[in-house]
């Protein structure tokens, strides 16, 4: 998942469920904003600056026949001693929806469109023998747009989406899933107070929970000097998983506390190359260990709820890596204890009367080692989320 952050303010919204009828007739219009920021934004040491608003707009003009538009920015700079360098990326949609109704407040939609791109690269600074270069490069694309998804009203101005597009031929997933938030401008006149029972959720349930997390990326970099023959390149692979149980009990009615204990292992791989034949490979493998309590609430009058989860912990990390250049090859390897807090908040679905499934969407996150200065990272909406699944033991009186 790698786009549509949405902002937190939903969670003071969500604490009234409806009816939704008539949420996709004429005359419906509906916001969607969203704001990007990096993982290593607010690390000082790392002298890199992203900025990436986006603004989305549905109008029914027709029951279940909508218009949407979107517009995304972004602009990522980076300083360093050798030299500065600024992309910008500018991309616009319009899509022609048709929405269809899947049970008493499911929907399910596909689109059709054209996509616009737009992207700028620059790039100065000096080479290791003290060389000016610099470069600038434009390119302007415009292809078909296909999309597909679903939409979940939480409220009588919020909905939940969820869905994949594709730009060009072949037809493929250009970004994964993304999920995010609608806000409508309208509210619906209809509205049900009604909560719905739950047992899961009552004072005195004991849980027992599974999760799993997969990420993988990749970058790849390419620069030119303001000679021709000059080249560079840097490619860089990630991938991890995250493996962890549970326990937790419910205090009050909502309202859990608990304990997780989770495994994560990685792998980096990097390879830089250029016209001048250096050659650069690296490897780094790590496993981290975490011991994290926690308290999580949940909001919301029915199966799907949001949650606001905060966990403080200790975590045990150990690395070996390997480098490879022309001069030799080195190899190192390190451990250290670091402890971290985070915020999450997330979607959960209960199945049932036992079965509560859960997706991490975004966090706040904190992080300290004994040698190192503080890193903290904030991500709207994470791009591997945590998929969680818990059993809940019910008392006699839950049943």
């Amino acid at each position: 998942m790698k786009h549509l952050y949405t902002t937190m303010i939903v969670l003071a919204t969500l604490t009234c469920s409806f009816s939704s009828h008539g949420q996709i007739e004429k005359g419906r219009k509906y916001l969607w904003t969203k704001l990007s920021v990096p993982p290593h934004y607010l690390n000082s040491e790392i002298p890199v600056r992203s900025f990436s608003p986006s603004l989305s707009y549905t109008h029914f003009f027709g029951k279940g026949f909508a218009l949407h538009s979107s517009f995304n920015f972004s602009r990522t700079t980076q300083s360093a001693p050798d030299g500065y360098s600024r992309r910008t990326f500018t991309d616009f949609s319009l899509t022609a929806r048709k929405y269809f109704v899947l049970g008493e407040k499911w929907y399910v939609f596909g689109g059709i469109g054209l996509n616009g791109q737009s992207v700028s690269i620059y790039y100065s600074g000096h080479n290791d023998q003290d060389e000016h270069r610099s470069s600038k490069n434009r390119a302007e694309l415009v292809k078909a747009a296909f999309e597909a998804g679903v939409m979940y009203p939480l409220s009588r101005r919020i909905a939940f989406v969820a869905q994949v597009t594709s730009n060009g031929f072949p037809i493929k997933i250009n970004n994964g899933l993304a999920m995010g938030f609608i806000y409508a401008l309208k509210p619906l006149s209809s509205k049900d107070t009604t909560t719905l029972y739950l047992p899961q959720t009552q004072r005195g349930n004991w849980t027992v929970t599974g999760f799993y997390s997969n990420s993988t990326g990749s970058q790849v970099s390419d620069e030119y000097s303001s000679t021709p023959s000059e080249y560079s390149s840097n490619n860089e692979s990630l991938k991890s998983n995250i493996l962890g149980v549970g326990i937790g009990k419910f205090l009050s009615r909502n309202r859990i506390i608990g304990l997780d204990l989770t495994i994560e292992q990685g792998q980096t791989n990097s390879f830089e190359f250029s016209d001048r034949s250096y050659i650069y490979r690296g490897n780094e493998r790590w496993t981290s260990y975490r011991i994290l309590p926690y308290f999580k609430k949940f909001y919301g009058k029915r199966r799907l709820k949001l949650y606001l989860n905060m966990q403080a912990g200790l975590n045990y990390y150990k690395s070996k890596s390997s480098y490879e250049n022309t001069f030799g090859q080195e190899e190192s390897q390190y451990d250290a204890f670091s402890y971290n807090a985070t915020i999450q908040y997330g979607l959960s679905y209960f199945l049932g009367k036992h079965f509560i499934l859960e997706s991490e969407l975004g966090e706040f996150y904190f992080v300290k080692f004994k040698e190192q200065s503080p890193n903290m990272r904030l991500d709207l909406l994470t791009n591997s989320p945590i998929i969680k699944l818990s059993y809940v033991f019910l008392k006699n009186n839950s049943k």
